[in-house]
């Protein structure tokens, strides 16, 4: 029974998982939630329809947009294609805040900055992206998504 609880991987349960989830992919669907970002003009939240990321162990994730365009770049447009490929999802400290991000990556392909407690926050999402394109037959192999800082 447990299965059909909603478990969204957001900061909190991020941070429970202690900073890092990897799981495989069963579902790309398109799902009516609340956006606590947006409001009515009466205050109250806004429903609105967004693509949720199902994995096989019952943990979703709602990508933002950069999310969005990393993840087109590594596994391509077509989200069918996207079933049983793993994903590595990371929280990472925002320079300069007490916020937190959300990183992605191809779990075959996970960099070291995973784990590395020196990895810098502040790291150009683009600059990373072209030093990873080094043997130039493959996609993408890391992307981190979030604002540009």
């Amino acid at each position: 029974m447990s299965r059909h609880l909603k478990r969204w991987l957001n900061d909190e349960a991020l941070a429970a998982l202690s900073g890092v989830y990897e799981g495989a992919i069963d579902a790309v669907v398109e799902e009516t939630v609340t956006n606590r970002f947006k409001r009515n003009e009466d205050g109250s939240p806004i429903k609105c329809t967004e693509p949720v990321i199902c994995f096989r162990d019952g943990w979703r994730l709602i990508p933002n947009l950069g999310a969005r365009r990393a993840l087109i770049q590594l596994l391509g447009p077509d989200t069918d294609a996207w079933i049983g490929r793993r994903l590595v999802v990371t929280r990472v400290r925002m320079e300069n805040s007490a916020r937190w991000e959300k990183r992605v990556a191809l779990a075959s392909d996970v960099p070291t900055w995973v784990t590395d407690e020196t990895d810098e926050p502040g790291d150009d999402p683009i600059a990373e992206r072209d030093e990873e394109r080094d043997d130039g037959n493959d996609v993408v192999a890391t992307l981190r998504f979030g604002r540009r800082r």
